[in-house]
Formats: structure tokens, sequence, C-alpha cells
């Protein structure tokens, strides 16, 4: 059982739910809008769409962490990486996105001196492998 709430609006709806995971967010980030952070375990895959505001102001604001603490049942079997859209001075960027056990994170952004809060907004969608339900 997967402990998040079920997002209200469901893409396809007969088949498994969509789980909202604004709650797994860090510090200093908040959907784009309601329900804009869902993940849905279907089979062997997941399929996650975020869509995250970053406030710059927030001096909490990890530097490269989206999301904490991923379900098992919503995490992927191996690490698995796609490419994430950021807005940032009025240009959209595209980035790598690591997903792993427990967190989605932007690791080479260190050696590249970025950090979240050089951005306002995070975009992206991923399907990944997961351990047989």
């Amino acid at each position: 059982m997967i402990d998040l709430p079920v997002a209200s609006i469901q893409p396809y709806r007969d088949k498994t739910p969509w789980y909202d995971l604004s709650q797994l967010l860090t510090a200093g980030l908040t959907p784009f809008y309601p329900e804009s952070c869902v993940a849905a375990p279907v089979g062997n895959f997941i399929h996650y769409a975020l869509m995250i505001r970053i406030d710059q102001a927030n001096p909490n604001v990890e530097d490269i962490t989206l999301l904490r603490n991923l379900p098992a049942e919503l995490r992927p079997a191996a690490a698995t990486a796609t490419t994430g859209w950021f807005t940032g001075g009025g240009a959209d960027v595209p980035h790598r996105v690591e997903f792993s056990q427990h967190w989605a994170v932007m690791n080479r952004w260190r050696t590249m001196g970025l950090k979240l809060a050089d951005f306002t907004v995070a975009s992206l969608t991923l399907t990944a492998p997961r351990k047989a339900p």
C-alpha cells in the first residue's frame, strides 16, 4: 500500500492510480500547480511527471535534490536518468536528472557550479523499470 494521496486528476482512469508526490519535495520546492508532481506504478514500470516551482528566495532550497524518501513501490529498480528542463533567467535549459532508490538529484551540478536556486521551474517526465510488484 502506497502511503501517499491519490491525485484527483487521473490521466488514465482505467489504470493504476497516480500518486501525489508533493510532500516528498525538498525544502523550497512546491508543485507548479496542484497535483503537478505525480507518479504511478504500472506493472514493472513507474511513470513520473513532475513540474516544480523553485522558490529562489528560500534559504533552505537544497543545492541539487528534488525528491527524498520515495516509497518502495515508487522507486526505480536501479539508478536511471532523464532530461529535465530548468527555467532560469528567461531560458529553458536541459539538464540530466538522476533517479535512485530514494531521491531525484542532479549530481553533476556541483562540478558545473549550478544549484536549484539558479532556476525558477523544473519540468521532467520519466518511465523507469521497477522491481517486480
